[in-house]
């Protein structure tokens, strides 16, 4: 009886805990920048001029590289991913950048998750329609395996 008591409270211990934990992530129980449906009618377009470039996310906050633009309200911290091409991946401080994304709270900080940016008038797609980000092949990469069926 003793066992199965003890077993019991653990068991419940150990799920209030994962609710715990799932519930602390700040975005309702999905991936930062994630959308579950497609909701292009919430994107919002933004063009300004990049007043500073972070190589790597912060504690808390999105993965990979963020660029900071200057904007009428004040800073606007555009999240563009761990994948970002390698001509996105080169944008300098005083660049000119068009983003479409959608704003979103993580940990109590917002950011703009660009879904497209537009740099030196060439467009780059960041993440797809429902928020998940694109991995881009390199040109090497493309060139030495090609497409078979559709597959890669």
């Amino acid at each position: 009886m003793t066992i199965r008591f003890a077993f019991a409270v653990a068991a419940w211990l150990f799920c209030t805990l994962c609710v715990v934990a799932q519930n602390s992530v700040g975005t309702n129980g999905k991936f930062a920048g994630h959308w579950v449906a497609n909701t292009s009618g919430n994107d919002i377009t933004t063009s300004s001029f990049v007043t500073e470039v972070v190589n790597k996310g912060t504690a808390g906050g999105p993965a990979g590289l963020h660029v900071i633009l200057g904007t009428a309200q004040g800073q606007l911290d555009v999240a563009i991913g761990p994948y970002a091409p390698k001509a996105v991946s080169e944008i300098t401080v005083g660049s000119k950048l068009q983003v479409t994304g959608k704003m979103e709270t993580v940990n109590g900080k917002s950011y703009l998750f660009a879904k497209q940016l537009v740099l030196n008038n060439e467009t780059f797609t960041i993440r797809n329609h429902r928020g998940v980000v694109l991995r881009h092949r390199t040109k090497a990469r493309a060139q030495s395996q090609p497409m078979q069926n559709g597959a890669l």
